[in-house]
């Protein structure tokens, strides 16, 4: 039973993290041109 639960635990946070990063990169990539367009003003 124990094992079992690390595992799913395992999965739930790796999925948490992936996404997390997925976020992350989509928020920087949107992010980005606007601060480009701020420093070329």
């Amino acid at each position: 039973m124990n094992r079992e639960n690390d595992m799913k635990k395992n999965c739930v946070v790796t999925l948490v993290v992936t996404t997390a990063l997925n976020d992350v990169e989509i928020v920087t990539e949107l992010l980005h041109p606007r601060w480009e367009r701020k420093q070329a003003h």
